[in-house]
């Protein structure tokens, strides 16, 4: 596709927003689907700056086409900032996706047949992204609203400083849970491991599996929920902030 490979070629702009306005000014030819788009650009797969600009590129249409759509990724096709920016509607992706996904999401909903890379649901402020398989590292940095859903198990720094939303996580989730959290809700049904709330300042946080230890260091305010099985876990330094421990099984 001429479009994309004259798209590749420009500057790469430090501002996600900025690359996105820029992918929204092409004339995207709208009768397209997403599917037809990504086959007709998969062989600059091998370019370096494919992944970012593929991405924003098939964010972009997505944004203008503006209806429900199914993605297919293929192995070997790594695609970051998919769903950035997207306000509505549903987009189905079949695959793994890469770092950013859903970043700065403003409605709608991704549901992810697949695992997704670091930092997925990067700034969102509204919608849904449902991952039915793992998320990376620092999922939902900066996240302001909306609701996440992993099937699966999620890394570290789940919530790094995050302000609102909610995220829930079936399975475990890596160190650091809740870093630097200013408010929102996380809940994770299976274990968590060291650093739960780290540097925690507001917002919940509840673990309902076993928990590593430095269990809230620096914590200076928000609550975290934790079962009683692990009452006497060393606590790490804390200013404020409350920890509770209940028994799940009651509820």
């Amino acid at each position: 596709m001429e479009l994309f490979e004259n798209f590749l070629k420009t500057n790469k702009e430090d501002d996600v927003k900025r690359e996105f306005e820029k992918a929204l000014n092409l004339e995207f030819d709208l009768k397209l689907t997403l599917q037809d788009v990504l086959n007709s650009i998969s062989h600059f797969n091998s370019e370096d700056n494919f992944p970012y600009k593929s991405g924003i590129f098939l964010s972009a249409f997505a944004f203008k086409r503006n209806c429900d759509d199914v993605l297919k990724v293929e192995n070997g096709i790594e695609i970051d900032y998919f769903g950035s920016f997207l306000k509505s509607n549903q987009i189905t992706v079949k695959g793994d996706l890469g770092n950013f996904t859903g970043a700065f999401l403003d409605g709608g909903t991704l549901l992810i047949e697949g695992s997704i890379g670091d930092k997925g649901g990067y700034s969102m402020n509204k919608g849904k992204i449902w991952i039915k398989g793992k998320a990376g590292n620092h999922l939902c940095h900066f996240m302001r609203g909306g609701d996440v859903l992993v099937d699966k198990n999620a890394l570290d720094f789940v919530g790094n400083s995050m302000v609102g939303g909610t995220i829930e996580i079936k399975g475990s989730s890596g160190y650091s849970l809740g870093y630097r959290m200013v408010g929102g809700e996380i809940e994770v049904k299976d274990l968590s491991w060291d650093l739960i709330g780290e540097e925690m300042v507001g917002g919940k946080i509840t673990v309902r599996g076993h928990i590593g230890k430095e269990l809230c260091q620096n914590m200076v305010g928000g609550i975290v929920f934790l079962n009683e099985e692990y009452k006497d876990t060393p606590k790490g330094k804390t200013s404020g902030g409350k920890v509770v421990f209940m028994n799940f099984r009651k509820r």
